[in-house]
């Protein structure tokens, strides 16, 4: 009975060491999965460490090559490295030894931010210079056919003209197209002969020459409905249509006013505007000359073998009596 009792409870204890078993070869194999698991998450993380380096020490050669604005962008991008920040000081200590992955992450996020600061700005600009001599030893005389109002250009041009153009994006530089954007632009205009360089003679002639040619804001992607055009109100050069190898503008109606461009209208794009200006060399019994205008086009219509446009202008100018001086 003894025996009989003895074989059956361990015919019994049986399937609990299997089922231990079974358990324990489960946890070890969870072990060695988790195992795995973390050691890949610490190499991703490595990796992920050493291209924040590598990014920090890109950004760092090319703030040192910049100007003033740049610097400013390295100065705040180690200030952030060497932990004078709040998360850096709260987790990392004042001075840690090595950047940890959350500063790299910090600074990265700081120098995109000054580089965008540093991207609002903008510069344009076009000029030309040119000295000649004519066959008796004066200066160079442009060529210019009898009783034309305009002469050819290339090589024609002895004299140094630039216009200099400053834009400031105020709104949404990168243009996204889920928000408005505005900018202010300015332009400068010289315009000096071949006469002496910093010419300045007692009858002016030959004098150098600036002028403020464009001061103007504009803004565009305001309405939903019309995401493409740009509302535009100062001084600027509007739409002109230019020859450019005799320097001749057959549409030029740049001036002060303010408008719209690249209405959708469905079969094409509108700009309307109202420009104006006055002759401080006329001067009538109303006071100076002035004359208003408003500028209507049609544009981008669809047409055989390209595109169409229309232009309507209607002109005011209040007339009077013309008043010479003595």
């Amino acid at each position: 009975m003894a025996l009989i009792a003895n074989s059956s409870a361990h015919a019994q204890q049986s399937p609990q060491s299997s089922d231990l078993q079974q358990q324990l070869q489960q946890l070890k194999q969870q072990y060695e999965q988790t195992t795995k698991d973390m050691q890949q998450r610490i190499a991703m993380l490595e990796q992920q460490i050493e291209k924040q380096n590598e990014a920090v020490a890109e950004e760092k050669k090319a703030r040192e090559a910049t100007v003033s604005a740049s610097d400013l962008a390295a100065e705040q991008a180690k200030k952030v490295i060497f932990g004078q920040n709040q998360v850096g000081a709260q987790y990392q200590g004042t001075l840690p030894s090595e950047p940890t992955y959350d500063l790299l992450q910090e600074a990265q996020s700081e120098i995109a931010s000054l580089k965008q600061q540093v991207g609002t700005f903008e510069f344009h600009g076009y000029f030309r210079s040119g000295y000649g001599l004519n066959s008796e030893g004066g200066q160079q005389v442009a060529f210019a056919a009898p009783g034309a109002g305009a002469k050819y250009r290339l090589g024609n041009e002895a004299e140094t003209y630039g216009e200099f153009i400053f834009v400031n994006n105020w709104i949404n530089p990168e243009r996204s197209s889920d928000k408005a954007w505005m900018k202010t632009e300015v332009m400068i205009q010289a315009n000096t002969t071949n006469s002496a360089s910093f010419a300045n003679f007692n009858t002016s002639t030959g004098n150098d020459q600036f002028r403020l040619r464009e001061a103007f804001v504009q803004g565009g992607n305001i309405f939903e409905s019309q995401p493409n055009a740009k509302f535009w109100a100062g001084e600027r050069y509007y739409r002109r249509q230019h020859i450019e190898i005799n320097d001749f503008y057959p549409l030029d109606m740049s001036g002060y006013g303010a408008g719209v461009e690249d209405l959708n209208v469905r079969f094409g794009k509108l700009a309307l505007g109202f420009l104006s200006g006055a002759r401080p060399d006329i001067t009538t019994q109303n006071g100076n000359y002035a004359k208003s205008n408003m500028d209507l086009r049609l544009y981008d219509l669809k047409a055989p073998g390209g595109t169409a446009a229309f232009w309507f202008d209607f002109a005011n100018s209040r007339g009077g009596r013309h008043l010479v001086a003595p």
